[in-house]
Parts: structure tokens; C-alpha cells; sequence
């Protein structure tokens, strides 16, 4: 989704306590921008829809009476090199893929199968880097296994206010610490 200037001066005027933050993350686009094409010139023009929309994948997850649809959406697809690139822009290179990328890489394997490649690409202001861990089956073992915990904790109740009373919150973590509104509606706190 475009924004416009405006719109973006009002992001900044509305996290002055992150002003620098957001700045050093802003200046650093560029750079990752001209890493990300450096790396990837080699492989060619990817493969796109023809409205040029990310293409597409999904599974089923089959649990314990239910099923849902994981959907995803590949950033770059290389046919002639059965190459699948998720490209992944942050501050610092990681040395390993944290869980939710590892299993996400998982899902994109299993979704377009063996005859392609799933990699990450990793780009910082200064580096690039390509990750692929993480073992399919056991991953997607993991996926099922949270989809039924979450099956069974939804199932206690009917009531969306009594679940996230329930829910354990930390307010000092990096998804919680900006949305104070929302924590206190939705939580309490």
C-alpha cells in the first residue's frame, strides 16, 4: 500500500520517542535496496503473476476434527533455477533463522515442493546473506502441534473478552510496547 508524504510526516509526528529510530530504518533502505538487487541480478527478471501480484501458495492443515488453509505469499520466484526467494530486510545479519522464519520457509518448501528451492535472502544496511534451515516435516509437525493448542484453548470459550483475560501479556515486549490503546482494551493492561 502507497502512503503519501503526508501521511509518512504524520508517522513520524506520531512516534517522536522513535524519531531516530525510524530515521536510522528510513536511511538504511537504500543501501538494503542496492544489496538485494547486487545479489539477486545473477538469477534474472523472477517470475510473476501477470498483474505482476506475488504469487500465491497454500497447505492444509489436517488436526485433531478440523482443517485450515496456512496461506502464503512468495516474494521472487526463479523457475530456470528452481529458486523460491523470501527477501527479509533487518538491521542486524542473523547467524541462524529464528523459529517463525524457519517455519515459514518450511511451509513454502512443502507448498512447491522438490523441484524447487526455498532460501532467504537476509539484507542489512552493510551485508547480505542466505539462510535454509529448518527440516520440512519436522517443522510442520511443530505447526500442526501449535494449530491444536490453539483449536482446544478456543475451544474453551465462546466469549473473545473472557480468552484474552486468559491470555498471558508482556507489556515490555517489542509487539506490545507501542500499542498501549489496544493492550488496554483488549487485556487490561
Amino acid at each position: 500500500m502507497k502512503r503519501s508524504v503526508v501521511e509518512m510526516f504524520n508517522f513520524d509526528e506520531g512516534n517522536q520517542k522513535n524519531a531516530d529510530k525510524i530515521k536510522k530504518e528510513r536511511d538504511a533502505i537504500g543501501l538494503m535496496v542496492r544489496l538485494a538487487v547486487e545479489e539477486l541480478e545473477k538469477y534474472g527478471k523472477p517470475s510473476f503473476s501477470i498483474d505482476g501480484s506475488q504469487q500465491k501458495v497454500s497447505i492444509t492443515c489436517n488436526g485433531d476434527g478440523w482443517k485450515i488453509p496456512i496461506i502464503g505469499y512468495l516474494d521472487l520466484v526463479y523457475p530456470d533455477h528452481g529458486l523460491v526467494v523470501d527477501l527479509k530486510t533487518t538491521m542486524r545479519m542473523p547467524s541462524v533463522m529464528t523459529q517463525s522464519h524457519k517455519r515459514q520457509r518450511c511451509i513454502y518448501q512443502r507448498c512447491v515442493g522438490g523441484n524447487q528451492q526455498v532460501k532467504f535472502l537476509y539484507v542489512t544496511p552493510k551485508k547480505s546473506g542466505w539462510l535454509e534451515d529448518g527440516d520440512v516435516d519436522a517443522e510442520l509437525a511443530t505447526v500442526k502441534a501449535h494449530c491444536n493448542r490453539l483449536e482446544r484453548f478456543l475451544s474453551v470459550s465462546d466469549d473473545p473478552k473472557y480468552l484474552a483475560s486468559i491470555v498471558p501479556v508482556d507489556p515490555t515486549h517489542f509487539y506490545w510496547s507501542d500499542c498501549i490503546d489496544q493492550r488496554k482494551e483488549i487485556f487490561g493492561i
